[in-house]
């Protein structure tokens, strides 16, 4: 402020003090001036305050003797026989289970790693516990992504497991945990490689409802990866869908089942049509063969009693994607037989 201008102000306020009104007038104001400064320096101080009591809350959730033992529990696994590692994994779900009912638990990548190694016990008992662990990591983890990169290298493991096993019960415990897995985009390429297993599975003609579900909640997961879709069209899911879309099925399954139709008819096949890994049983032949059941199915559903599944699959009939001229399959056919969907040979 220049001189002249600091006269002139002090000129002004004498004015105004040297009147009853005008003295008052500015007496108000140097009184909220000075108000509005009190409230911002309390406000500050509310704010530290309660940044401090966070950081002191959290000083507490990581001193939890329960999470220290837990800790513990998974770092003593290796070093327990096979027998108790049954029971300690029963343990460390339950743990997981009631802390997360006050905050999420926080696991590093290491402990993670440490409790996937029991997926490579030869006890069935054993392993399906490990995936009951793993999931409460997964679902109750203050740091879900963290968990999912850790397991990304058991991601084979797992899927061969539950290709050649003969447990229905660790089929299922293992798959939820690729359900879970493939809900993270960073996880889908891992997941994506393990295709051709899942295929072995879904190639076995007596299969639960559930496992074939699950299969199809992975796929699904996985169609809203745009870089993902080749690789799905030529999975071999048409007996699996076409079993899981009639009518009498329930009302998630249809429209999990149309949704995963759905995401893939918005793509064209970028192999042509002149590709040679096109399956008989594949989905890309059950969305783009001229004479896929795929129609007649949708058909019936559009006159479900369920409205959600009626429109759904309306929507999906008048957006099935044009017809391609698909080369032999890959799969003769024996003479005299012709399966839906599938020209006869000559």
């Amino acid at each position: 402020m220049s001189l002249l201008s600091y006269r002139t102000l002090n000129k002004i306020i004498a004015q105004y003090l040297s009147n009853p009104v005008g003295k008052r007038a500015v007496h108000f104001l140097f009184g909220l001036g000075a108000s509005y400064i009190m409230y911002i320096a309390m406000t500050k101080a509310r704010c530290k305050v309660a940044a401090e009591e966070k950081a002191q809350d959290e000083e507490q959730v990581q001193e939890d003797p329960r999470v220290r033992d837990l800790k513990k529990s998974i770092e003593n696994l290796q070093g327990s026989n096979r027998k108790n590692n049954s029971d300690q994994l029963c343990e460390i779900a339950r743990v997981l289970e009631t802390v997360a009912a006050e905050y999420p638990v926080s696991l590093g990548p290491g402990h993670v790693q440490m409790l996937a190694e029991s997926l490579m016990e030869s006890e069935v008992e054993v392993r399906i516990k490990c995936y009951h662990a793993l999931q409460c990591v997964l679902q109750y983890g203050a740091d879900t992504n963290e968990a999912v990169k850790a397991l990304q290298q058991y991601v084979p493991l797992m899927l061969c497991l539950v290709s050649i096993g003969v447990s229905v019960e660790e089929q299922e415990a293992c798959l939820r945990l690729l359900v879970s897995l493939s809900s993270c985009r960073v996880a889908h390429t891992s997941v994506a490689k393990g295709l051709p297993a899942l295929n072995s599975l879904t190639a076995k003609r007596i299969l639960y409802p559930e496992i074939l579900i699950l299969v199809v909640r992975i796929l699904h997961n996985l169609s809203d990866n745009e870089e993902l879709v080749d690789k799905l069209f030529y999975f071999n899911a048409q007996p699996a869908l076409l079993r899981l879309l009639q009518p009498s099925n329930p009302k998630d399954t249809l429209l999990l089942c149309l949704g995963l139709l759905s995401n893939l008819s918005r793509h064209r096949p970028a192999g042509g049509d002149n590709d040679q890994r096109i399956h008989e049983e594949s989905l890309l032949a059950l969305l783009y063969f001229p004479a896929s059941p795929l129609r007649a199915t949708l058909t019936t559903l559009c006159r479900h009693r369920d409205p959600l599944v009626s429109s759904y699959a309306s929507r999906m009939l008048s957006s099935m994607p044009r017809a391609i001229t698909l080369p032999r399959p890959s799969r003769l056919l024996r003479r005299g037989r012709a399966r839906p969907g599938v020209l006869p040979s000559f």
